[in-house]
């Protein structure tokens, strides 16, 4: 698992928009497909 840190600058980014930015090459609705299935750790 990969940690990724938001800086203050993308603080104000929704979840999905930012991963977008972060996962360049991932598909859409691969993004929103994980966060449905709540594949991450928010702690």
């Amino acid at each position: 698992m990969k940690e990724l840190v938001i800086s203050s600058r993308e603080a104000g980014l929704r979840l999905d928009r930012y991963l977008e930015r972060y996962l360049c090459n991932a598909q859409k609705n691969f993004i929103y497909k994980m966060l449905r299935k709540k594949k991450y750790n928010t702690e």
